[in-house]
């Protein structure tokens, strides 16, 4: 039931099926989700990557819970941690930087194949990789 309800609010988010992404996140790294009255608002996950850890995918549906999640994230990361931003949201950058974390220019979304329209009401404000988008 976890993995349906994350894999609807992900189409959302992203217009995207991912379900191997989500399987894979939900085994190999650590995440967040924020439910209110049954329903999922938000989730981010944390995962080991390189030399540190990568903070996405995050989705929300507001930019106040989006931080929320991040906060979460970076503060129970160990040592170098990214997250990766895409290029035409520049409102939460300031407030990473805040969090010590340093602007290394955007990231471009690129997709092969149809996209499904997005929600207006949940949000991507950081992309697994950019790899997976």
């Amino acid at each position: 039931m976890r993995l349906a309800a994350l894999r609807a609010v992900e189409k959302e988010a992203t217009g995207l099926e991912r379900t191997q992404l989500l399987e894979r996140l939900l085994q190999d790294g650590s995440g967040i989700i924020v439910m209110d009255a049954g329903r999922i608002m938000g989730y981010g996950f944390r995962r080991n990557f390189g030399r540190g850890e990568l903070i996405g995918p995050v989705a929300a549906s507001s930019e106040v819970q989006a931080k929320g999640l991040i906060a979460s994230l970076i503060s129970t990361a160990k040592g170098f941690v990214r997250i990766d931003i895409e290029g035409a949201q520049t409102g939460p950058v300031p407030w990473l930087e805040g969090q010590g974390l340093a602007d290394w220019g955007p990231v471009t979304r690129m997709v092969r194949g149809r996209v499904s329209p997005c929600s207006w009401i949940m949000k991507q404000f950081a992309v697994a990789s950019q790899a997976f988008g």
